[in-house]
């Protein structure tokens, strides 16, 4: 599988769980450790109009300079949403660091998305797109999607991401293979464990002809977290991770990110909104509104195409209700 490359995404991903809150040490522990173990690409964070990976410019862009001149092999990526646009004019500060720029967008947002693109192109940095929350489109969504950029030459991958945690393999397998029918970039995929299927629908991906392929360190990221890194290592590089020396060196590695995934009622929530098809930030609002009742609630939502909060929270508030009553 020489030709599937990985993209480790435990601290932009994994921040979720601490607001990224991550120190410089465990920033550069993290990176030159994925460097060891032949990661192809790290995502260090976002990039936003105040901060890149949770620190002030300056001491980011130091950070950043210090990893990329003590790493031989990996290659650093930053993510940024649209709503920051603005921020991609100052690409130019990251060229010497950065390789490639994430930028996660759907229908509402894609002009958006190619103004950063076209910006981080002229610094001579790939772009991806990342389209999320797939499981709310359908066929034709997917192909006008792809129309939407398809005469540029500002997109160097596509990426698909289960944010939802709602896909099975045999969706992954159709989707990747539609899409490579119709798009002549490499695909990517980023998976989401709501349904413990992370690993599945990545290896799903992967016989389906996907290029990228996303994994954090034991699956840390939001919601019901991502497929593990260590797995990926395992499946597409061919790495012995029941070795004892590597198999330390990821445990110290997960321990030093000192980070906590959801449990008990949360967890089982996460499980749930996988199979309502709910984005997973609609979750704590149950917890935050309904708590001991928010379990039985989202089991009675219906499973559908939500297309944005607003739909999914007017359910949740007629359901509340009805409870009440």
């Amino acid at each position: 599988m020489n030709n599937i490359k990985i993209m480790d995404v435990s601290l932009r991903d994994g921040g979720y769980l601490n607001n990224w809150q991550f120190s410089k040490d465990q920033i550069e522990r993290v990176c030159y450790s994925l460097d060891d173990f032949k990661v192809d690409y790290i995502e260090t964070g976002y990039l936003s109009n105040e901060l890149c990976l949770g620190m002030d410019y300056k001491a980011a862009l130091g950070l950043l300079e210090k990893i990329k001149n003590n790493i031989s092999y990996s290659q650093l990526v930053l993510m940024i949403t649209p709503k920051n646009k603005a921020v991609s004019n100052r690409m130019s500060d990251f060229t010497d660091y950065i390789s490639y720029v994430r930028i996660p967008c759907d229908f509402s947002n894609i002009q958006d998305a190619l103004v950063i693109a076209e910006n981080v192109k002229k610094s001579n940095i790939k772009v991806s797109l990342n389209l999320i929350s797939v499981t709310q489109y359908n066929y034709d969504e997917f192909l006008d999607f792809i129309s939407s950029f398809s005469s540029t030459n500002l997109i160097d991958a596509l990426y698909i991401a289960d944010s939802r945690g709602a896909l099975l393999p045999d969706d992954v397998y159709e989707i990747i293979r539609t899409l490579k029918s119709y798009c002549n970039k490499p695909i990517g995929f980023h998976a989401h464990d709501n349904l413990d299927l992370a690993h599945s629908n990545t290896i799903a991906s992967i016989k389906a002809g996907c290029e990228l392929v996303d994994g954090s360190l034991n699956g840390f990221g939001l919601g019901g977290g991502n497929t593990c890194t260590e797995f990926l290592l395992d499946y597409v590089k061919g790495l012995d991770i029941k070795n004892d020396e590597v198999k330390e060196n990821i445990r110290e590695l997960i321990q030093l990110l000192n980070l906590e995934k959801p449990k008990g009622l949360e967890k089982e929530l996460y499980k749930y909104s996988g199979l309502k098809n709910l984005e997973q930030e609609w979750v704590p609002i149950l917890i935050e509104n309904y708590y001991k009742d928010s379990l039985a609630l989202i089991k009675s939502i219906s499973k559908r195409n939500y297309k944005n909060s607003e739909s999914i929270h007017q359910i949740i508030l007629e359901h509340g209700a009805r409870g009440a009553d």
